[in-house]
């Protein structure tokens, strides 16, 4: 994962905290999203909506330990602008995907959580 992120940064100029951020939250989240589709497909939403809420939960947690953990101030102030953009853009990203999903459970005959 490291090299393939030091690959992108090098071709493509881009910030590595960015790339890592990105990479990061998508290998973080590829169990939960899977699991949830998986839920969704079978009719079961409530599984698929309770993984989501705990990624969520588990994600701010960790936040807040991390931001406890580091000296140098407050995270989101050492962080790149690169970087708070990813945290910015990652609850429209969960908005779409609630959708996404809604839309599957709808079209399989489920109630949309």
């Amino acid at each position: 994962m490291a090299r393939a992120a030091k690959g992108i940064v090098e071709h493509t100029g881009l910030n590595a905290g960015l790339v890592g951020a990105v990479l990061m939250g998508l290998v973080n989240a590829l169990p939960e999203t899977v699991t949830s589709i998986a839920a969704v497909r079978r009719g079961a939403v409530t599984p698929a909506v309770a993984a989501v809420i705990g990624g969520d939960g588990r994600d701010a947690l960790d936040l807040v330990v991390g931001d406890a953990a580091y000296r140098g101030g407050s995270l989101f102030h050492a962080a790149h602008p690169d970087e708070r953009w990813t945290s910015g853009s990652s609850p429209a990203a969960r908005w779409s995907w609630r959708r996404s999903c809604s839309a599957v459970s709808s079209s399989a005959g489920g109630a949309a959580g």
